[in-house]
This record gives structure tokens, C-alpha cells and sequence, in this order.
């Protein structure tokens, strides 16, 4: 009986060694599992925030584009201005000439009023 009795104890610790080698086991195996999913998480993090930064690249770029075509815009505003402003110059130049042309012919109407009556008067003058 003591035998058995004896065996039995060697059979319990046994039983809880292996018993306390499986729970270190799991244990590590818990760790490991754990910093696993601490990785994956990191990983998902990562990936999402670059997913996030490509869709806010892209909007950056739409963004860019659309800046690109205002820009477009902006220019041929401003050639169109450009353009404007020296028909406007051109029309401006055109109205002084034609205002000198206009001042140089009142002018020279005047000196024919001026003529003819003079002329007139001499005419008077030869008649009396």
C-alpha cells in the first residue's frame, strides 16, 4: 500500500509538473498570440491611416487639378484682360486722334469763315 501510495505521489507530481509546464505553455502562447494581434492592430492602424492619407492624396490631387484648372482660368482671364486693356488703349488712341483731326478742321473752318469774310468785306470795300 505504501508502494502505491508512494507512486501516486510521484504519479500527482508529475501530473503537476506537467500540469504547471502546460500552463507556462499557455501562457506563452498567450503572450505570443497577444503581441500578434498588438501587431496586427498596428499594421490595420497603419494601413488605414495610409489609405487615408492616399484618399487625402487624392483630394489633395482633385484638389490640385481643380486649382490647376482655376488657374487655367485665371490666365485666360487675365490674357482676355490684357487683350481688353490694349483695345481699350487702341480705341483710346483712335478717339484723341480723331479729336485733333476734329480740332484742325474746326480750325480750318474757322480761317475759311474768317477768309470769306474778310474777302467779303474787301469785296464791299471794291465796290464802294
Amino acid at each position: 500500500m505504501e508502494k502505491k501510495a508512494t507512486e501516486m505521489e510521484k504519479k500527482t507530481t508529475e501530473m503537476e509538473k506537467k500540469a504547471t509546464e502546460m500552463e507556462k505553455k499557455q501562457q506563452r502562447w498567450r503572450k505570443k498570440q497577444q503581441r500578434w494581434r498588438k501587431k496586427q492592430q498596428r499594421w490595420r492602424k497603419s494601413n488605414r491611416d495610409g489609405e487615408k492619407s492616399n484618399r487625402d492624396g487624392e483630394k489633395n490631387n482633385r484638389d490640385g487639378e481643380k486649382s490647376n484648372r482655376d488657374g487655367e482660368k485665371a490666365t485666360e482671364m487675365e490674357k482676355k484682360a490684357t487683350e481688353m486693356e490694349k483695345k481699350t488703349t487702341e480705341m483710346e488712341k483712335k478717339a484723341t486722334e480723331m479729336e485733333k483731326k476734329q480740332q484742325r478742321w474746326r480750325k480750318k473752318q474757322q480761317r475759311w469763315r474768317k477768309n470769306n469774310r474778310d474777302g467779303e468785306k474787301s469785296n464791299r470795300d471794291g465796290e464802294k
